[in-house]
């Protein structure tokens, strides 16, 4: 509904892949400049900004959400090749049709319609750079368990996090179900924006409980953690 072809789909995932490999190449520089703990700290702090991009683009013209509405009077297909002299006048409204109608975004003074493209090209800057910032967080995240749990705990560390992915995932199934319409996906780019905002928080929590010093840089050197963690008795 927003007017983007496939080849352009196709380009922005290709970006978004070869910014993912780029940061997996540069996590180990960054760790080594800065310290584990911290690499975490940026890797989430850039996702969670370029995940701002996508929250500007719900509002920006173009977004059926908060947007500028289309055109009441859109066409299901575009009518500029169509010799209006020779075709009858058709009241849409009176198709059925079992999809929804594929409204443009907004309507030129001739009476072409065409698309709005401010709030896309905003949502898809935010979704394409946030991969370096994922991708750096969750390879942070890996080094730390790796550094800082014991070898006998780490299954049931692991064994955690992924029940919370897959529980994660069952909720974003849920919300899309309820959610399903093009109209209301601009509510689910918040309450994913505002998960990531909650990510954010609960790592800074747990950087300012567990690993302040190295995080202010005082026990850590090049990525080498002296302290590891003792399961609780």
């Amino acid at each position: 509904t927003q007017g983007m072809t496939e080849l352009y789909l196709g380009i922005a995932q290709a970006v978004a892949g070869v910014l993912g490999v780029a940061a997996t190449f540069a996590f180990p520089y960054i760790r080594q400049l800065t310290g584990t703990v911290r690499t975490g700290v940026i890797g989430i702090s850039l996702q969670l900004f370029s995940l701002l991009f996508c929250v500007v683009g719900v509002f920006a013209p173009g977004n059926p959400t908060f947007g500028s509405p289309p055109p009441s009077a859109a066409c299901q297909y575009p009518i500029a090749s169509m010799n209006v002299s020779t075709t009858p006048p058709v009241n849409i409204s009176t198709i059925p049709s079992p999809l929804p109608l594929i409204h443009s975004n907004h309507t030129n003074a001739t009476g072409m319609e065409y698309y709005q493209y401010t709030s896309l090209g905003f949502m898809v800057t935010g979704v394409v750079t946030a991969r370096f910032g994922l991708w750096i967080f969750d390879l942070s995240v890996i080094q730390i368990v790796q550094e800082n749990v014991i070898e006998s705990e780490r299954g049931v560390v692991n064994g955690i996090m992924s029940s919370m992915n897959f529980f994660n995932d069952m909720v974003h199934f849920l919300l899309v179900t309820i959610l399903p319409n093009p109209s209301q996906f601009g509510y689910l780019t918040i309450v994913s924006f505002l998960s990531i905002a909650t990510a954010w928080i609960l790592f800074f929590v747990f950087v300012m409980l567990h690993e302040r010093e190295a995080f202010l840089g005082k026990d850590e050197c090049c990525g080498y953690r002296k302290r590891k963690f003792e399961p609780t008795q």
